[in-house]
């Protein structure tokens, strides 16, 4: 290694800013030349918008050259000795993020997308809201009974019908099987919350879907 160069030596989680006078995102990195061990904290400037497609391309390629390609998009450094230390919130960030790349989807322009695209996010939103009240627990600690429970919760404060909720449990469940592919959960985890059996008609305390009755 040449001696005048500098190695970053910051956390592995990459924050991004937004410059206040332009808008653009950037990275503080801390750098040290490995000559002098001096310190220095530049600036790097990501392509695209804040939170667009465009951005997140040019986070991970940051992350490539830093770490080698071998730290994951927004998720929290695990602590030595411990194991899926990720918490809810990182893995349905990850999941929504990697959503907006595959889809070509920048949030900061929903309104100019078409219908379709507009109502999946729209809806993967609503689901993020769902997680929110348990979003600091860690994922991997997270049960059947507590999928049930928020299920039940879901049920209890909105006046969604069956197939509503469902199509939301079932996202959830999608968000922790993509976790579960990643290595961010234990497949035990993924199998407990996948055997949640959808509501049917025998759920009577929650509605069926309506019928539009065409005169």
């Amino acid at each position: 290694m040449n001696k005048t160069e500098k190695i970053y030596v910051g956390p592995k989680q990459l924050k991004v800013g937004e410059h206040k006078a332009s808008g653009r995102p950037f990275v503080r990195l801390k750098m040290k030349c490995v000559e002098t061990g001096k310190i220095t904290r530049p600036y790097r400037y990501l392509r695209g918008v804040n939170g667009s497609p465009e951005m997140y391309r040019s986070l991970q390629e940051l992350r490539d050259e830093l770490f080698g390609g071998q730290i994951t998009p927004e998720l929290e450094e695990q602590q030595p000795g411990q194991k899926y230390n990720y918490d809810i919130r990182a893995i349905f960030k990850d999941f929504y993020n990697h959503k907006c790349l595959q889809k070509q989807y920048d949030p900061a322009i929903h309104l100019t997308y078409d219908q379709k695209l507009r109502k999946y996010f729209s809806f993967l939103n609503c689901v993020g809201k769902i997680l929110k009240p348990i979003s600091h627990k860690r994922a991997a600690d997270f049960t059947l009974e507590d999928f049930r429970k928020l299920r039940d919760l879901e049920v209890e404060m909105t006046n969604h019908n069956r197939e509503y909720i469902n199509e939301q449990m079932n996202k959830i469940k999608e968000i922790f099987r993509a976790a579960g592919e990643r290595g961010f959960v234990p497949d035990s985890t993924v199998l407990a919350i996948g055997s949640l059996k959808n509501l049917t008609k025998q759920d009577g305390h929650v509605k069926g879907k309506s019928k539009v009755v065409v005169p």
